[in-house]
């Protein structure tokens, strides 16, 4: 159980993004309906992650399927508008690249907010929760705040592959 009493859909956009004609806006479709359809009950929150490659902003020479995608995204959202749901379905997407998300899909989201990439403590802590929480014996024996200073500039997902590659 949650403190929210929501159901949550987790998802990365390329588990929306398909080759083949029109699936990937099924895909979107069919996350929106069983988002408004737990919302019935409760309410839904759906994650999107690396949100920029759902809903890149038009360079002049999209494909019809990147046209056709972004409407369908838009569409979703606003008939969660108009049927009074934006309150039970509430979207939450990360990206990296703000800049290349399409403007009229970006108006949709009511508060945009910055998250930095990790401070020197908080790369110790990643560190620590990868390499230690992975239950390597040798996890004593390594210096975290070393790892944590050589590391700057890095992000979460940097560090935690750079774990894995060394696990």
């Amino acid at each position: 159980s949650n403190m929210l009493g929501a159901t949550f859909f987790n998802v990365k956009a390329s588990d929306l993004l398909s080759k083949y004609f029109g699936e990937s806006t099924r895909l979107i479709s069919a996350l929106y309906a069983r988002a408004r359809s737990e919302a019935d009950v409760g309410a839904s929150l759906v994650f999107i992650d690396e949100f920029e490659s759902l809903c890149r902003k038009s360079n002049g020479d999209d494909s019809g399927s990147e046209r056709r995608i972004l409407s369908t995204f838009l569409a979703e959202l606003d008939g969660l508008e108009e049927k009074g749901q934006m309150a039970k379905v509430i979207t939450i997407a990360a990206t990296n690249n703000p800049w290349d998300i399409s403007e009229p899909v970006l108006q949709r989201f009511e508060k945009p907010f910055l998250v930095d990439l990790p401070d020197e403590g908080s790369r110790e802590v990643i560190f620590r929760i990868h390499i230690a929480g992975n239950g390597l014996t040798l996890a004593d024996d390594i210096d975290y705040p070393t790892l944590a200073k050589r590391t700057e500039g890095s992000s979460g997902r940097n560090i935690q592959h750079i774990c894995k590659d060394a696990v």
